[in-house]
């Protein structure tokens, strides 16, 4: 998970929703100083991965997300989020 400074997001939380938006799986642990996290996923599936990471300042709170669909096919999936911020 990237943020939008195009530097590793730590402490982002991340997601696993089925096409239609239902949760399938969501992280106890957050990203790793790196931005990264492995994901639990059955091959042959379908996900959406969602990564968010909220930052609280003195007078605002922010929140920053991405959202990518993937198909796993292979025994590792390395997906890249690049996080925004949302209205």
């Amino acid at each position: 998970v990237m943020g939008p400074e195009g530097k590793a997001a730590a402490e982002a939380t991340v997601q696993l929703e089925s096409p239609e938006g239902l949760q399938r799986w969501s992280s106890a642990s957050k990203t790793d100083e790196n931005g990264e996290l492995s994901v639990p996923a059955y091959m042959g599936e379908v996900y959406r991965v969602r990564a968010r990471r909220f930052l609280v300042g003195q007078r605002e709170f922010l929140v920053l997300e991405a959202v990518a669909p993937v198909r796993v096919g292979e025994k590792e999936v390395a997906v890249q989020l690049v996080l925004r911020a949302q209205p």
